[in-house]
């Protein structure tokens, strides 16, 4: 097994694997944060210990499925980790039973709703896995993408967990949290 600090590598969402120079970057770039919280169980343990590169504007942008290191819009110095619901331009609508994101709000959602949201221009809308008790977009509404530190790759610990994490689900339908 490599040691902490060895890149290994990390298939792109094209599938094609990034190169050895490619992944020395990534990690020369990285930032490194341990999970506190059970928020985004069962992928994420407090305890485990992330790696995040910070948003590239020459690589793709945020989208649906990243998982994100974020600042925390209301308590400073404070860093949450989150998935992207949705991306500016999404409609979405809290519900009880979850988020559900859409294009544009269906009369089935609009009645459903507890609250509908429109992701403005430069924002990205945040949830947590379990999220009874956490603090993610259906707390504080959307956030600007500044506030974004960068997109989770790597988990480089507990050694029974270490490997690659935060790709991207195929596309399909919008996920429902």
């Amino acid at each position: 097994m490599p040691d902490e600090g060895t890149p290994l590598p990390v298939e792109r969402p094209s599938g094609r694997p990034r190169s050895l120079w490619e992944n020395a970057v990534r990690m020369l770039r990285s930032r490194r944060a341990i999970v506190e919280d059970s928020s985004m169980e069962p992928e994420f343990l407090p305890g485990d210990r992330l790696r995040f590169a910070p948003p590239d504007p020459n690589r793709a942008p945020l989208g649906v499925g990243d998982i994100v290191v974020l600042s925390d819009p209301d308590r400073s110095g404070r860093l949450l980790l989150k998935e992207v619901a949705a991306t500016a331009g999404s409609a979405v609508s809290v519900t009880r039973s979850g988020v559900v994101v859409t294009r544009e709000p269906t009369s089935a959602t609009k009645e459903e709703a507890i609250e509908l949201v429109r992701v403005p221009p430069g924002h990205v809308y945040v949830v947590s896995r379990r999220p009874a008790g956490a603090r993610d977009s259906r707390t504080f509404g959307p956030i600007p993408v500044s506030l974004v530190l960068g997109r989770v790759w790597y988990r480089y610990a507990p050694n029974a967990r270490r490997g690659p994490v935060g790709a991207r689900p195929p596309e399909g339908p919008p996920p429902k949290h």
